[in-house]
């Protein structure tokens, strides 16, 4: 089978990782994977995976008449039998092109909390969230499918990571061994002590259902860091930009040191996975967080945190959660948020994990 996928934005961002992990996962199965989209920093993670990329023309207003004719010539010339669009903007677009040429077929992938109403209830619709499901069945769509964010661990995994610089440069295709990219040049290059505590959150910097949690996990590691050596990591960039450095500085400066780094989009960001205590994610962030073997938490619009588990503690506003996590550093801090084992472990190659948490303000 021939698929185009088609993102709705090739920087740094969890829907967009995904469609390009599943594409090549789907052409390791023997389909031919086209990758469709508007330059990114993910393009080159694209190609590294195998798949072929056909560089869109500037949207203007969406859905876009121009993105609909590259998209139907793409079809034609490379006999496209399945478009599938990420996010509204493309499923749209994907739709359009498809009912222009007989044979070829329209799905879409939805990812953000809600799903806009005006994609057609015909079309093949997957969503992130049973809730989600079960509300668009109940609304009357007739086919909707769940998959919730997956994570590629072979392709995510240090053991397989290349060599990166630690900044926002490009990536090397020498491949080096784990030892070489476990964390330690990484957080050499941005100034964390042995003895610091690695908060690494990796997200896009939106301003819908990223930002208050963003903001909210700055200022839990200004509360934090009067007890421990806590440094928060925030690896990405978007149009919130602006407003999280401006709390950065302000942070930073009444500190008189580094609490927040903030490193920009990494071309690669298995490095500072590999160099976290805990990764503070958000969607299939924080559950790749999960797939190099770090304590995870999830944090969201709202400013609220989770467990990886239901089961594992209540939902609370981040500015009054913050979990911390190191096997090299249990024992070693004591007073009352230390605690000898945690609520919740994951199996790996860790001899164990210690978290604490805090209660700010």
């Amino acid at each position: 089978m021939r698929i185009l996928i088609y993102p709705h934005d090739l920087g740094l961002g969890g829907s967009q990782l995904n469609a390009i992990e599943l594409g090549a996962a789907v052409q390791a199965l023997g389909h031919d994977v086209v990758l469709f989209g508007q330059p990114g920093a993910l393009v080159r993670h694209a190609t590294e995976l195998g798949l072929d990329y056909v560089e869109a023309p500037l949207p203007g207003k969406r859905p876009s008449p121009r993105v609909v004719r590259a998209l139907a010539k793409t079809v034609r010339e490379r006999r496209i039998e399945v478009l599938h669009g990420y996010e509204w903007p493309p499923a749209l677009e994907c739709l359009a092109a498809a009912r222009l040429i007989p044979g070829t077929t329209a799905m879409s992938t939805v990812m953000s909390m809600a799903v806009a109403p005006f994609i057609p209830y015909t079309m093949p619709l997957v969503v992130g969230t049973e809730q989600i499901r079960q509300v668009e069945t109940d609304a009357g769509r007739r086919r909707v499918a769940l998959m919730e964010p997956p994570v590629d661990t072979s392709v995510n995994s240090v053991a397989t990571v290349s060599a990166a610089t630690v900044s926002s440069a490009t990536v090397s295709s020498a491949t080096v061994s784990a030892a070489a990219v476990s964390g330690g040049t990484f957080r050499s290059h941005w100034g964390l002590g042995d003895d610091a505590l690695a908060v690494v959150c990796v997200t896009r910097l939106a301003q819908e259902l990223k930002l208050e949690g963003i903001l909210a996990a700055m200022e839990s590691v200004r509360a934090l860091s009067r007890e421990w050596p806590v440094r928060l990591i925030i690896a990405g960039s978007g149009p919130a930009a602006e407003t999280v450095h401006h709390l950065a500085r302000r942070i930073n400066d009444d500190a008189g040191r580094r609490l927040v780094i903030l490193t920009g989009e990494l071309a690669d960001p298995r490095p500072a996975y590999a160099a976290a205590d805990v990764v503070l994610g958000m969607g299939g962030f924080g559950a790749a967080g999960a797939g190099v073997w770090k304590a995870a938490g999830s944090a969201g619009g709202a400013g609220l945190l989770g467990a990886p588990h239901p089961g594992d503690i209540a939902d609370v506003p981040l500015a009054r959660l913050v979990w911390l996590g190191s096997g090299h550093h249990r024992g070693r801090h004591s007073g009352p948020y230390g605690c000898s084992g945690p609520p919740f472990r994951r199996p790996g190659p860790a001899t164990g994990v210690g978290v604490a948490w805090a209660e700010c303000g």
